[in-house]
């Protein structure tokens, strides 16, 4: 039963891989099941495993478009339809000891760390922010920041799309043994990114809003299914098996 679980899961991923983010000004909110290669808009996690849990990876993608590279972007990023049986994981970059803050690229200049919210404010949904704000201010989410070119040196990373965050969710079954479905949707929302800026030139000093020019939205859609097999399927599984298990002698 586990084999044909993880072809199941495989098939509805096949069925929606298409390329990397694209580029665009704007934070860009992707994911795929666990262990796979392609950023996807839309995951479909399914199994005949009641008892399952999906196993996904968020990743928030950043996209400047225009200047040398990025100044500072602070934004609140939220889940709906979060449960309490669900958890999280932030991940940080190779060289986490020396920087311990959720973040995977080198966009860390006077940043905080990240922390997810589920309770409270927050019931119902996971919202990634800062650590000291469990009150949903729109200034205190999460963040890549960057000093000058200047001032930074060869640390300036110049790079457009790059992945700066990377976090790990595991969705469980809402009602365990039974057949259910399930539709999150991750959004980083215009209304609350606090800030968007890029460095016009290697030799600016100052950033450049460029708030103006993301979208209203990106999301990511993850649709998950636990589904009850037809006594037809079950019968034909079983048929199966028994084929497998003739070929093996």
């Amino acid at each position: 039963m586990k084999k044909i679980v993880a072809l199941v899961a495989l098939a509805g991923m096949a069925s929606a891989a298409f390329a990397q983010p694209g580029t665009k000004s704007q934070i860009d909110v992707k994911a795929r099941i666990a262990g796979s290669a392609i950023w996807l808009d839309v995951v479909n996690f399914s199994t005949f495993d009641l008892n399952a849990s999906a196993k996904i990876e968020v990743g928030v993608f950043y996209f400047r478009n225009e200047g040398a590279g990025f100044s500072t972007c602070v934004h609140n990023l939220t889940t709906s339809n979060w449960l309490a049986t669900d958890s999280l994981t932030l991940l940080d970059r190779a060289d986490s000891a020396l920087h311990p803050d959720g973040r995977q690229g080198r966009f860390n200049f006077g940043g905080q760390a990240q922390a997810g919210y589920s309770t409270g404010a927050d019931a119902g949904r996971l919202r990634i922010g800062a650590p000291n704000n469990p009150n949903d201010l729109i200034g205190g989410g999460i963040s890549i920041k960057q000093n000058t070119p200047v001032a930074s040196g060869s640390l300036f990373d110049p790079k457009d799309g790059v992945l700066g965050f990377r976090f790990d969710i595991t969705l469980n079954n809402p009602t365990p043994g039974s057949g259910s479905t399930r539709q999150l949707v991750s959004n980083a929302p215009r209304n609350r990114i606090n800030s968007y800026s890029v460095y016009d030139t290697l030799g600016s000093t100052t950033a450049k809003s460029i708030l103006a020019s993301l979208l209203d939205s990106d999301i990511a859609t993850i649709n998950a299914e636990w589904v009850i097999p037809a006594p037809a399927s079950l019968a034909l599984l079983g048929l199966g098996g028994l084929v497998i298990g003739r070929r093996r002698r």
